[in-house]
């Protein structure tokens, strides 16, 4: 499993707080497409899943976070390829380091797309569920990131997701 840390502010910040969230992500291929999500809003692609309940399993937060963002069954968790560490100052307080760790799993799941559960935010980004290509993911994503429209949308998770699309296409994790 690969291991990758990503700092968003400057290593001279000094913290007194440090908050974390964990989440799992979905990494589901089939016939050489992506199930990706897809917002209408900003035009990106992200991966499925979303932060881990109280309580509860890893692989039970990746089946059920897939299930209402995309309405499809996730068959199999296989095996953890990457965690992603993202430190960046809150938004809360700048002296608290907010932490989000993102852990990217091999799944299997059915192929049809089913109803959607969705929180208001993602209704509100116009999260909608597909199988996509790869490369078209990766250059999408890549233009927002590389845009120098000020008024862009770029949502705080494109850098990371974008990156992990990369090193699938690049055969870096499978």
């Amino acid at each position: 499993m690969k291991k990758i840390k990503i700092c968003h502010h400057d290593n001279s910040t000094s913290f007194t707080k440090e908050i974390s969230r964990h989440a799992v992500r979905a990494i589901i291929e089939n016939n050489n497409r992506l199930l990706l999500i897809f917002s209408s809003t900003v035009g990106d692609y992200k991966f499925p899943g979303g932060g881990i309940e109280k309580d509860e399993s890893n692989e039970a937060a990746l089946r059920r976070e897939v299930q209402e963002e995309c309405g499809v069954e996730v068959f199999e968790v296989k095996n953890m390829v990457l965690r992603i560490v993202e430190e960046r100052i809150s938004k809360e307080c700048s002296t608290t380091k907010f932490k989000m760790i993102s852990d990217y799993y091999i799944c299997t799941s059915s192929e049809e797309l089913g109803m959607q559960n969705l929180d208001p935010y993602e209704a509100e980004l116009g999260f909608t569920p597909g199988w996509f290509d790869i490369n078209d993911a990766v250059q999408c994503n890549n233009e927002i990131v590389n845009s120098t429209d000020a008024d862009r949308i770029v949502p705080r998770w494109i850098k990371r997701d974008t990156m992990v699309l990369e090193m699938i296409k690049n055969r870096l994790i499978s």
